[in-house]
């Protein structure tokens, strides 16, 4: 007597992850998209780094502190998220191996991650971020004086 196994679905499986799809998420837009703060102007992507990183801020004359909006969040919320949302079910996962639903489904991720980082602008970092020197301010919140960095977040699914 032997035993067979069906390995069709894992083979799907394999076949999907060899495609190299990925998720990219983040200031991805347009370098034209800039904000202008006193007598400087820097694009989305210059504001976030200074912000994600702490970089030296000639405005203010200053070292920016750390106030990470893309990895601090994803980091501490992402997996829990997902978990939450039952996403490691077997009726998700099913949809990664359908080659008709496999772009909904990191679409499905870029989203959730888009959600996450929304989550960390309204809270300030879940209450993480150092406060502003609020006398640049007019809104008196931490990152969140426009909303232009905060609408640039956006993510892309991509095909190797």
């Amino acid at each position: 007597m032997a035993i067979v196994f069906n390995l069709d679905k894992l083979k799907q499986v394999e076949a999907q992850l060899k495609k190299e799809v990925s998720v990219k998420v983040g200031v991805l837009g347009s370098k034209n998209n800039r904000t202008q703060t006193s007598n400087y102007s820097y694009d989305n992507a210059g504001v976030g780094l200074k912000h994600e990183f702490g970089k030296f801020a000639p405005e203010i004359g200053k070292r920016m502190p750390i106030r990470s909006f893309l990895r601090m969040p994803l980091q501490t919320r992402y997996k829990k998220t997902l978990e939450s949302k039952n996403w490691f079910s077997k009726d998700e996962f099913e949809k990664f191996i359908d080659p008709n639903e496999n772009i909904k489904f990191y679409r499905k991720f870029g989203t959730i991650a888009q959600r996450i980082i929304d989550d960390a602008f309204k809270t300030s970092g879940f209450g993480t971020w150092k406060l502003s020197r609020m006398e640049f301010k007019k809104v008196h919140q931490t990152l969140v004086e426009s909303n232009q960095l905060r609408r640039a977040i956006t993510f892309e699914v991509i095909r190797k």
